[in-house]
């Protein structure tokens, strides 16, 4: 943990946190460097929803829709390459969708070994309807849009969720 940071609405705690992540995932020997992130954090027993913006992190403690609709933790992650979240050379063959996933597929294991009451992150099915149109919420996720399909035809979607 970096630091605990004023600020947070009442029941949460807000703390800005770094983590070493390897430059490139697939050559451990070329470096690492500091990852920042972000928790605001109420309680062990609420779900947690990872928040990326795709640039730099956000110092502000506030919930996003998602935090705030499942009353939860939430965990920011900031870009490999912006904010302070930036390898000691500026070598951006290693800024890749692959890397920067590869990132958060880290973060899960690390958190967890510095918050042990954590429960395991695993896919949970999630109702959604059966309509083809996809829309890309602002958050980042990703769920079919609504259509004339009634709830009773809806087909079960995979969402990564603490659970």
């Amino acid at each position: 943990m970096i630091e605990e940071l004023p600020g947070a609405e009442p029941g949460y705690r807000f703390f800005v946190l770094e983590l070493r992540q390897p430059v490139d995932h697939a050559d451990r020997t070329a470096g690492t460097f500091e990852q920042r992130l972000t928790l605001l954090h109420t309680a062990t027993d609420r779900p947690m929803v990872l928040y990326t913006t795709g640039y730099g992190a956000v110092l502000t403690p506030r919930r996003t829709e998602p935090a705030t609709v499942l009353r939860g933790n939430q965990l920011q992650v900031e870009h490999r390459y912006f904010g302070v979240s930036r390898p000691p050379s500026a070598d951006y063959a290693h800024l890749t969708i692959r890397q920067a996933a590869d990132d958060h597929h880290r973060v899960d294991p690390a958190l967890r070994r510095a918050h042990s009451g954590l429960p395991r992150m695993r896919p949970r099915p999630v109702a959604a309807p059966s309509n083809r149109r996809r829309a890309r919420l602002p958050w980042g996720a990703v769920c079919d849009a609504a259509g004339p399909e009634s709830a009773s035809t809806a087909r079960p979607l995979v969402t990564p969720a603490l659970v």
